[in-house]
């Protein structure tokens, strides 16, 4: 969101936005390293965390909420599809240890 509101601006972005902007797309690349050794709880911060970030943004600007409206909802549905699969994985998993 922010890349695409300050990317139309002409003027540069600043340190802040880009700190943030940046730093967001390093706690991404985290949580897949995370997501490689342990996906559950990585999916679920994951979640949690893009949903934060755009509702914090949607405060900040409302009309923020409607931009991007179609791919919000895919990685939305994508997360939450991963936090279901990796919990059923993690019952599959308990019960084969209980045999």
């Amino acid at each position: 969101g922010a890349v695409m509101i300050y990317g139309t601006n002409t003027l540069p972005p600043t340190p802040p936005v880009l700190f943030t902007v940046f730093g967001i797309g390093a706690a991404f690349f985290g949580l897949f390293l995370w997501a490689r050794r342990n996906p559950f709880p990585a999916a679920v911060v994951g979640l949690v965390l893009f949903v934060s970030v755009h509702l914090f943004e949607a405060v900040m600007d409302p009309h923020s909420l409607y931009r991007g409206l179609i791919m919000k909802a895919i990685v939305i549905v994508v997360l939450a599809r991963a936090v279901s699969q990796t919990g059923r994985y993690r019952q599959l998993l308990r019960s084969s240890a209980g045999r």
